[in-house]
């Protein structure tokens, strides 16, 4: 059965949407926004001194907010798009790269956070500074600043503004963009890392919440999971693929494994939420479980894809496979349930930009030189 999308407009990607939104939706985005913003006001009330406090929530982390904060943090608003929009196109491919990242956390959370806990860095270019020189790390530390600021900062910002702008369709990209700022600004710079890791916990929790529903509605759409794979390409039913494949051929799976070394074990953006754990088996088990919930992404964001591909085979670009499944057969309510879980993955990205930006500013250049005393206020002028 192929459907025509009556809710979603192609011209999303450059701005131009027409969103059917109702009230009720949009009282669950504001509602969603409004929660985020009073929790990092509480989260900032019970604050203690001291950088420890600020920017490693004391070093008093559980497996659980580490886990589920990583996820979050991992899943941008670019991702959740990414990975349905990439399986329309690619296939069950796509899925390496889910698969990849629940083995490189494993590997770093038996073979790296222990030397990482054991030095009780606060920065992991400060554990550079340990096993070389100071200009290592801070070397490091203004490339991963850099890092953050234009790839991590400015794509989540983009990525949101463009969200918000299209859902509401009164606000410009540059005010959503501010407003999104404004808002992910608020509860990072009050409450710190506790705020961020308890916020992405929820936001978590809302976008596979999110995510579930869509592929439910949209399997029952299709006849269930007998008619999940027919008609779909043979070559986009594979998870590994020949050499000679253009997109992920099983040679390049090396590669993707690299890069989520990088990404998952010296990445100050993922990593700081393992420095804040209360132990060493706390933040292994926390890696790990942040490794587990890499998994159901299968069924959450890969094979959507593949169920917008059967819906709607003609979709003027792959990334619209998300969109147009939320709008076509979501109903009133869920609507807006959907469009927080997206602005949830993105906010959880851009307050962890925010956070680890300010954490490297802080503790690797004004911390060392000027020794400040209240050093959280410091992290409050970072961020």
């Amino acid at each position: 059965m192929v459907h025509k999308a009556v809710f979603f407009d192609p011209g999303a990607l450059m701005g131009e949407a027409k969103f059917d939104l109702h009230w009720i939706d949009y009282t669950i985005v504001l509602v969603y926004f409004v929660a985020v913003i009073a929790h990092g006001l509480y989260v900032s009330r019970k604050l203690e001194g001291g950088a420890d406090s600020y920017f490693l929530a004391g070093r008093s982390l559980p497996w659980y907010l580490i886990g589920f904060s990583l996820f979050a943090s991992n899943m941008s608003g670019s991702s959740f798009v990414g990975l349905m929009g990439g399986s329309y196109d690619n296939g069950v491919a796509m899925f390496n790269y889910e698969w990849t990242a629940a083995f490189v956390l494993i590997l770093f959370a038996i073979f790296i956070l222990p030397s990482f806990l054991r030095a009780r860095i606060g920065t992991v270019p400060e554990f550079l500074e340990e096993r070389y020189d100071v200009r290592s790390r801070r070397a490091f530390s203004l490339f991963t600043i850099m890092a953050i600021l234009f790839i991590d900062t400015a794509g989540a910002l983009y990525a949101g503004g463009l969200v918000i702008s299209n859902v509401t369709g009164y606000l410009n990209l540059w005010t959503a963009i501010a407003v999104l700022a404004l808002v992910a600004g608020i509860y990072t710079i009050l409450g710190g890392l506790s705020a961020v890791v308890v916020t992405d916990t929820v936001q978590a929790l809302l976008l596979i919440a999110g995510a579930a529903v869509l592929f439910w509605i949209g399997l029952n759409e299709i006849g269930g999971w007998q008619e999940l794979f027919v008609g779909i390409p043979e070559e986009k039913q594979h998870l590994i693929l020949p050499a000679s494949d253009d997109f992920l051929p099983w040679t390049g799976l090396w590669g993707v494994v690299l890069l989520g070394f990088y990404y998952w074990s010296i990445n100050q953006f993922v990593v700081q939420r393992t420095l804040g754990a209360k132990d060493l088996r706390e933040g292994q088990i926390g890696a790990l479980f942040a490794g587990f919930l890499k998994i159901p992404n299968l069924f959450l964001m890969i094979l959507p894809g593949l169920i917008a591909l059967k819906l709607y085979p003609d979709l003027e670009t792959p990334d619209l496979a998300f969109p147009t499944l939320a709008f076509d057969l979501m109903p009133i309510g869920v609507r807006g349930l959907i469009i927080a879980a997206l602005i949830a993955a993105i906010m959880s990205s851009l307050d962890s930009a925010m956070n680890s930006a300010s954490t490297l500013v802080v503790k690797d250049f004004v911390e060392p030189i000027w020794r400040v005393n209240e050093i959280a206020r410091s992290g409050w002028a970072a961020s």
